[in-house]
This record gives structure tokens, C-alpha cells and sequence, in this order.
């Protein structure tokens, strides 16, 4: 089950909405990807909204009805058999019908459609009917990424890192660092991919029976150690020697264990079949020892050949029930058979608690119980084995994903302050991690890689965007055709704004929905529009249903700017643009900017008054962040505190704290609820230079100058900038002591001053002339970013 389940997913605005993105989550559920609608509104349906065949059987026809049903409102009787009653008449006959409502299940409704197909069976017409609420179809959407993205428009490959499914078990070895997997393409996937080194290692330690032998472990010991210390090919060749030189003289025992470990290097080495070959042969030279066994028994999960490791297991089990090793990989193994309900059953109680069997009971929880029921668990199996590297990873991952796929994260994209200690710490076990894993001769595996993507999410998330950009390079000088990690790193680069890397990071990506989002993204906040346009031309179907309103508006707008249309036909085909993106608050804010580039303020603020008319208390970030921006492009300060105040993060440097800060000064008149803001901020955040330059500002705009001279000169004590130096002057000026003013300019040491060169220069020029700046009594702007104090500078000195 995917753990997407516990998060809430938001319901569609409309029926059309909610026809467009049921298509995505269908194509999937019915394996059929010519899934469409049926017709178009206006015309007679027959009950069907969607239509599509199962599995290429195309004498197996479904059709679906998608009821839009708002807050409080819920399906009726007489609803579903009328529904049902016109799906009777669709061509060709159907043999499935699916009621879908953005209603909550209702045991009624269920009844009634068993009821109605029991009814029709009566008739002779075999018709299967069910009606799936919300809460069912939340559970199918998680299950599928792209259904994710159709009805989730902040779905993006950050946040599917955590939320899809995995596709393939895993196994890690502490001792052997020998683990397998299949790779991931999602979020959730890295994740769960990396929980899966789960098992306490077979290894292959065994009792020496003669000196000789004994000579013969420890050179064994001493390879073995270079491969679990990432020396894999020092290792390898050495090992493979040793066998040649062995290999018609030494003991079955000796063999298993050179054999053993000649397999977890090859593991080491990415080259899993080879690994599992050699460890089943491992075992035919001392089937009886114990290790053997478990090294059997993971060769067989390699391959993934579950069945035979529960039979061979479960026998070996039984005739030697302390073999730990093997019973954690039974765990493992049981949670592909869904005949067994608690993997504890198969294994003897003797060996419940030990670490090999809880954390791969963890790991079948995870997967096959309820969405976060595996959280509580990892945390005490951590407390009863916490010296396991699997437990503390486990530990570490399920703070991860308990934070944030919580429905306040996904909705609000804050973090609490207790939330982001708890992240910061789970954050810096995985990185210890990966620094760990990534010191390796051999290739980076793909849970490895996963690690990576598993450090990028939580990163991210935090807002350390330096760190994650390190991150992502050294992921990419050990695997640098990894999609997964190459997607994060474009997602963090343009989040950070470096847009070299971005654009090396994005040439790399395949075409594929998300290449296509982040290439757009990037073109689009360029004014590209040659590019948007090709992208949209060429990547049409790659286009996440979610998207497709704000790409098509900006397609539109690509091809009036490539058009060259005179003035009034320009405004003309820009004004239309507006009137079909004003139901998409996002698609109006592309809209307005555009239209504000071109001289068009009517129809911008046509565009920015529809946007804006969407944002509720619920909103989702994506929605409000936008919008938020727009107004403070505008400069439409008191928007911009209305929209982010209580709406952003305050225990933590971030930009839209810092946009926050820039409205609450500019705001006119300056009001109670800015004075509050600076007041609540922590110490260590309103103690930053821009927070002090800010706060300084706030002061002076409203007239209390002390309290602003007090904090521009904290501001300067901590990072000295020109423009603080320059508000501090007009600040001075204003309380008539504008004699200070050549004393501080004298004391200023401009190679220690942050600042333009524009800035520079004007500082040569009043010390060596004597002058002052001008008295304002304006109140100061403070649209601009520290160092770029043009606007800002006109307005201190005029």
C-alpha cells in the first residue's frame, strides 16, 4: 500500500477537473492507455463520463460516471439506478461500471451497487457495478504517480520522492554491505527502497577445524574487511585468487566462505546476478552450516524467488530454529504472499525480538499495513536495537515521511518548529549515511543512489539549498546518469536560482512529464517564449493533466510575443487569454505578468483581481505563494501581508519571510500586526543583518527613529552594507545630527563593506568631497534585496 494514502489529496474544483484528471488514474487502473472521455459536454453520454477497455481485451468494456459532490453533500439511491439505468444503453455493452464521487464512502451505496449487480444478474445481463467515494479513490490515486500529479497540482518530483510505491524488495547486509534492489523513479520510492536494507547479514564467519584453516580464515578476514570498507576492487581479484589457489585442496567450509564473499562483492559491484550465482553455489559446499543457509536464502531473495526461500527457509527453520540470519530474510520474504497476515507466525518465538526479524517486520508493515502504522514501530525497534544501522536508517526515514506527507505540510509547505528539529535530525542521520555509502571503490547501487534522493527530500524540505546542491554533485560523480537524482537536482537548482546548473542539470533529463514541467518552469520564468513553445509543441502528451491550465495559458502568451501582432490586436489576444485562465488562480497570475511586460495594466489587473479571488483561508501554498509573489512585484505591499502573514514559516530564515518582512515595511500606513511581526520573531532570526536592516526601516517609516538608528547599527555591527550605511544617514539626518555623518563615512572600511560598485563610488565621492546625503522625509522603500539599493538610495537622499 502506498503510504500516499495517509496524505489528503485535494479534491477536484469542478467536474471537468474532475473528469480530466479520473482519465490519468484509469489509463492506469485499467492498463489502457487509449482511456478517454466520453464525447463532450452537451451531448448524451449514456451515463458514461470515461470510457476505456481492461487489459487489451477488447470485448471487456468499463465505463465511468464521476459525480462532483460538494462539502456536506453525498450520492443518493436514485442517483446511482438512474445512472445505471442510462449506462444499460451504452454501446458496446459494458461489463464494469464505476460510480466515482468526491463524496466519502458510504457502506449504503456499496451495498446498493452489489445490490444492483445482483439484480441485473437476474435479468441476464452481467454488468458489475461499484460505487468508490473519496476515500477509496484517494487510495487508488496515491498508488499512481502520474494520478498524483492529475489531481494534486503540487505534486512534483520532490514530493513523489516520498509518496510512490516501491517497486522491488531490497536486502542490506551490515557486515557484507552486499545489498540489492531495483531502483527507484519516485520520491516515496528512494525511500522505502533504502528502508529495505533491512536484514542483520548472513555473513559467513564459521569454526576452523585446523590450523591450516585457520590461516586460510583470516586471510578470508582480511579481504573481507577491505570490500566492508569499500575497498571492493582491492578486494575482488584477491579473493577470486585465493579460490583458484584453493579450490581443489580446501574444505567445503572454506569455500562457502570465499565463494560468500566473492558475492557480496559482486553485490558491492552492482552486478546482482552474478552475486546471487555465486552464493547459491556458495551454499553446495557446507549445506549444514547455518551461515550458508542464510547467504542461500539470500541469494534467493536476490533473484526474487520468494516461494522457494519460504519453503527452503521454512524447513531449515525448522530444523535449526536459532538461525536468526535466515529467519529476518523469511520476514522479508513473507510479505509477498499475501496469504500470511503477521510474518511473526512463520518465525519461532525465540527469534521475534531479535534485530534481523523486527526490522524486516517494520519493513512488512510498512507495505502491507496501514498508511504511517509502520512509524511508531520503527521508532521502537530502534529503541531495542540501537546500534543497527537498519534500525536508525528505519528511524530516520519514518520521521521523514511522517512530517511530510502530514496533510498540513502538503497543504501549507510550513514546517512547525518542533516538526523542523525533528526533520533537521532525521535529515542528518541520512546524511551521515550517504556519506558513509557514497566512500566506496565500486559503482553506486541504486539504494544508494535512492540515499541520495532521500537526502535531497529532506533538504529541500529544510531550505538548504547549499548543502543539497553538494549533495546532489557528489551523487552525480558517482552516478551521473541517474534520472532520479539528476531530476532533484534540477528541482534544487532552480529553487536556488543557479541557472548553469539548472540548465546542465535539465539537458541531461529524458523526455518525460517531469522533464517536461521543469524545462517549461525554467524557460517560462526566462520570457523563453521560443522554447515554451516548442516544448509544448513537441511534449504535448507529456503534459500532466494538472498542468496542462497554466502551460497552455503560457503557450498562448509564447505565441501572441513570437506573433509580433500589432498593439490592439495583441491586447485583444491577451485579453481572451484572461477570460479562459480566470478559473486557475495560477494560470491568471502568468496571465498577469505577462500582461503587465507588454503595457497592459487593465487587463493585469483584471487577471491579478481573478487570481486573487481564489485564495481562502484552505488554500493550498502553490495558489497563495503565487499570488503572493505577483502583488509584491506589483508592489501591493498590504496584499502581500495579508496573503503570507501567518502563512510562512517564522522560526527560520526562508524567501518568503524575507518578502513578508519587505511588505510589512512598505505596507502605508504601517500597522500594529507589523510591529508584532519583528516582536515575534526568534532572536537568532531578527537578529540577522537583513532582519535588523529591515526592522530599521520598519522604524523609520513610521517615525520612531532611536529605535531605527538602534537597529541599522546592530545591522552594520553584524555585516556591514552600504545601503544599511545609507538609511542609517538619513536616519541621523532626521534627528538633526547629521554632523555624525562624515564621522561614520570616515569610519567605514570599504574593503570590508558589502556593496555595488555604483555604491562604492558614491562613498569615494562623499568622503572625499565632504558631502552628506540629502535630508528625506520620505518613507523609504523596500522592494529591493540588500545590495541593490538604487530605488532605495533615490528615496533616502532626495
Amino acid at each position: 500500500m502506498s503510504l500516499l494514502a495517509a496524505t489528503q489529496i485535494p479534491k477536484p474544483a469542478d467536474e471537468q477537473a474532475f473528469e480530466r484528471a479520473s482519465v490519468v488514474l484509469w489509463r492506469g487502473l485499467l492498463n489502457d492507455r487509449s482511456m478517454q472521455r466520453n464525447g463532450r459536454r452537451g451531448q448524451r453520454q449514456n451515463g458514461v463520463d470515461l470510457f476505456g477497455i481492461r487489459d487489451d481485451d477488447a470485448d471487456w468494456h468499463v465505463g465511468i460516471q464521476c459525480k462532483l459532490k460538494s462539502e456536506g453533500h453525498f450520492l443518493t439511491e436514485d442517483e446511482v439506478r438512474e445512472e445505471v439505468r442510462k449506462a444499460l444503453t451504452f454501446k458496446p455493452p459494458l461489463k464494469e461500471y464505476y460510480v466515482t464521487t468526491t463524496a466519502p464512502d458510504d457502506v449504503a451505496m456499496q451495498e446498493l451497487a452489489r445490490g444492483i449487480t445482483a439484480e441485473l444478474a437476474k435479468t441476464g445481463r452481467k454488468l458489475r457495478v461499484f460505487v468508490w467515494g473519496w476515500n477509496t479513490l484517494e487510495e487508488k490515486i496515491s498508488e499512481d504517480a502520474g494520478a498524483r500529479k492529475a489531481f494534486d497540482p503540487t505534486y512534483g518530483p520532490f514530493s513523489e520522492h516520498i509518496l510512490d510505491e516501491t517497486r522491488q524488495i531490497t536486502i542490506a547486509q551490515t557486515e557484507t554491505r552486499a545489498e540489492m534492489g531495483a531502483g527507484f523513479s519516485r520520491m516515496e520510492a528512494m525511500l522505502t527502497e533504502v528502508s529495505a536494507r533491512l536484514a542483520v547479514p548472513p555473513g559467513d564467519a564459521t569454526v576452523a577445524l585446523s590450523g591450516f584453516e585457520a590461516h586460510l580464515d583470516a586471510e578470508i578476514d582480511e579481504y573481507r574487511e577491505l570490500n566492508n570498507s569499500g575497498k571492493t576492487l582491492t578486494a575482488l581479484p584477491l579473493l577470486e585468487k585465493l579460490l583458484e589457489r584453493v579450490r581443489s585442496t580446501a574444505s567445503g567450509r572454506i569455500l562457502f566462505r570465499v565463494k560468500a564473499n566473492i558475492g557480496h562483492c559482486l553485490l558491492a559491484l552492482g552486478k546482482d546476478d552474478e552475486a546471487s550465482a555465486m552464493l547459491l553455489s556458495s551454499y553446495d559446499h557446507a549445506p549444514d552450516e547455518p551461515k550458508a543457509v542464510a547467504n542461500k536464502a539470500f541469494g534467493l531473495l536476490l533473484r526474487g524467488e520468494w516461494r522457494e526461500l519460504l519453503a527452503f527457509g521454512g524447513a531449515k527453520l525448522d530444523a535449526d530454529p536459532g538461525n536468526d540470519g535466515l529467519a529476518g530474510y523469511l520476514v522479508q520474504a513473507a510479505r509477498f504472499d499475501s496469504s500470511v497476515s503477521d510474518p511473526l507466525s512463520i518465525i519461532p518465538e525465540q527469534l521475534h525480538h531479535t534485530a534481523a526479524v523486527q526490522i524486516g517486520r517494520v519493513d512488512f508493515i510498512r507495505r502491507r499495513g496501514q498508511p504511517g502504522e509502520w512509524w511508531p514501530v520503527a521508532k521502537e525497534v530502534l529503541e531495542a536495537h540501537p546500534s543497527e544501522p537498519h534500525a536508525v536508517q528505519f528511524a530516520a526515514e519514518a520521521e521523514l515521511d511522517q512530517i511530510l506527507t502530514s496533510e498540513g505540510f502538503q497543504r501549507t509547505r510550513v514546517l512547525s518548529p518542533a516538526e523542523r528539529a525533528r526533520l533537521e535530525a532525521a535529515t542528518a542521520t541520512l546524511v551521515s549515511q550517504w556519506d558513509r555509502e557514497r566512500v566506496t571503490e565500486g559503482a553506486l547501487r541504486p539504494e544508494d543512489a535512492a540515499l541520495c534522493g532521500n537526502v535531497l527530500v529532506g533538504l529541500h524540505a529544510l531550505g538548504d539549498l547549499p548543502k543539497a546542491l553538494e549533495v546532489a554533485r557528489q551523487g552525480l560523480s558517482l552516478a551521473p546518469d541517474d534520472v532520479e537524482i539528476i531530476t532533484r537536482a534540477a528541482v534544487v537548482a532552480l529553487d536556488a536560482d543557479d541557472e548553469a546548473l539548472a540548465h546542465e542539470f535539465l539537458a541531461k533529463l529524458p523526455r518525460n512529464s517531469n522533464a517536461t514541467v521543469l524545462k517549461f518552469r525554467f524557460h517560462a520564468s526566462r520570457a523563453d517564449w521560443g522554447e515554451v513553445a516548442r516544448l509544448v509543441e513537441e511534449d504535448a502528451s507529456l503534459i500532466p493533466p494538472v498542468e496542462a491550465p497554466i502551460i497552455s495559458t503560457t503557450d498562448k502568451l509564447a505565441a501572441v510575443k513570437i506573433g509580433g501582432s500589432e498593439e490592439e490586436a495583441r491586447r485583444r489576444e491577451i485579453s481572451a487569454v484572461a477570460v479562459e485562465a480566470a478559473s486557475n488562480p495560477r494560470a491568471s497570475v502568468v496571465v498577469a505578468d505577462f500582461a503587465r511586460r507588454e503595457g497592459f495594466e487593465e487587463i493585469a489587473d483584471r487577471a491579478f483581481k481573478a487570481a486573487l479571488g481564489h485564495i481562502a483561508i484552505g488554500s493550498h501554498a502553490a495558489d497563495r505563494l503565487m499570488v503572493a509573489h505577483h502583488a509584491a512585484r506589483r508592489g501591493d505591499s498590504s496584499i502581500v501581508a495579508d496573503l503570507l502573514d501567518g502563512h510562512v514559516a517564522e522560526d527560520h530564515d526562508n524567501n518568503e519571510l524575507r518578502v513578508l518582512a519587505r511588505a510589512f515595511v512598505n505596507d502605508s500606513p504601517i500597522r500594529q500586526r507589523a510591529l508584532s511581526f519583528f516582536e515575534r520573531l526568534p532572536a537568532e532570526v531578527r537578529g540577522l543583518p537583513f532582519f535588523l536592516h529591515a526592522e530599521g526601516l520598519l522604524h523609520f517609516n513610521r517615525g520612531a527613529l532611536p529605535e531605527a538608528e538602534a537597529a541599522l547599527r546592530k545591522a552594520i555591527a553584524t555585516q556591514p552594507e552600504l545601503d544599511t550605511y545609507l538609511a542609517l544617514f538619513s536616519v541621523l539626518h532626521r534627528l538633526d545630527r547629521g554632523a555624525e555623518v562624515k564621522a561614520v563615512i570616515e569610519g567605514i572600511d570599504l574593503d570590508e563593506v558589502v556593496g555595488t560598485p555604483g555604491q562604492s563610488l558614491w562613498h569615494r565621492l562623499c568622503a572625499k568631497w565632504g558631502r552628506e546625503p540629502r535630508r528625506s522625509n520620505t518613507p523609504t522603500p523596500f522592494f529591493n534585496p540588500p545590495g541593490t539599493i538604487t530605488r532605495r538610495l533615490s528615496a533616502i537622499s532626495a
